[in-house]
Parts: structure tokens; sequence; C-alpha cells
């Protein structure tokens, strides 16, 4: 059997979030995914976009973004947390 390689294995805590979606992830997930499969100023892809996680993760990172989900109150959380002050 092969021995867990350095980078299997996230351990990354959950956080609370007090919006209108039950399934908000860390943003450290979409930080680590971005970094390892999207080169600076390059373009991501979320098909579940939610309430637009990833989105501020490539924000951060310096990557475009593209978020799609069905739900039109989670576009409308997405869009609010978009346009909130980049934090420093």
């Amino acid at each position: 059997m092969d021995p867990v390689h350095r980078g299997d294995v996230w351990c990354i805590s959950a956080r609370p979030y007090r919006g209108g979606h039950v399934a908000v992830g860390p943003m450290e997930i979409p930080l680590r995914a971005i970094r390892a499969g999207c080169r600076p100023g390059g373009m991501v892809l979320d098909p579940f976009s939610g309430t637009a996680t990833t989105g501020l993760a490539a924000r951060q990172l310096g990557r475009s973004y593209i978020g799609i989900d069905l739900n039109p109150r989670f576009h409308d959380l997405a869009v609010a947390e978009l346009a909130k002050p980049r934090r420093s």
C-alpha cells in the first residue's frame, strides 16, 4: 500500500456561515485548488457557485472568475459577497 503523500489529505476546519445557503465550504479549499491548478491571471469556472466562495478565492489570488448557479437566491448571495470590499 502506498503511503499518504504530503498534500494528499487536507485537514481544513469548517467555518460558520450565517446566510441562506447550507453548503458553504471553507475558503481554504478553493484557495488551495486554485493555486494548484490555475496559473496567475487565469480563469476559474465554478459551475456550482453558491455564495461565491470560489470567486472570492479567485479574486484574492488574482484570477478571473465565472460562477454559475441554478438557484437565483444563491446568485443574489454571491453578488452581495463579491460586492463587499476586499479585506487587506
